[in-house]
């Protein structure tokens, strides 16, 4: 069965919401606060159902965190309609700054005895 399509300019406003800056800064803000909020979503639950007490005290932080980066990006996105050199560098540090999925704390698993970059590196030297 084929895709209905839209015309041209129904397609163009069914987008605009999405490319507004508070939408990609929200976005931007959870991927580059993924370390964060992956351990919330994950399908094992560790972290929250291992906890000794509310489970607020973790998550509460994390929705702060993601709402004031959100904020920030916002702001700085807005900079960047303005001029040319300037949006080329916010943009530019927007990409540079996104997590690769080949980061170096995604290489080992939590429980293992090499769990963070600074000890990978301690254990090979």
């Amino acid at each position: 069965m084929p895709a209905i399509l839209l015309p041209r300019l129904e397609r163009k406003q069914a987008v605009r919401p999405l490319t507004h800056p508070v939408t990609v800064a929200f976005g931007l803000a959870n991927l580059y606060l993924l370390d964060l909020t992956g351990p919330l979503i994950a399908t094992d639950h560790d972290l929250v159902s291992h906890l000794i007490g509310s489970a607020s005290s973790v998550i509460i932080p994390i929705i702060v965190y993601i709402v004031v980066l959100s904020l920030l990006l916002t702001a700085l996105l807005y900079l960047a309609e303005r001029p040319v050199p300037l949006r080329v560098i916010i943009w530019s540090a927007f990409l540079l700054a996104l997590p690769s999925p080949t980061s170096p704390a995604r290489k080992f698993p939590t429980g293992s005895p090499i769990s963070s970059p600074a000890s990978a590196w301690r254990h090979s030297s």
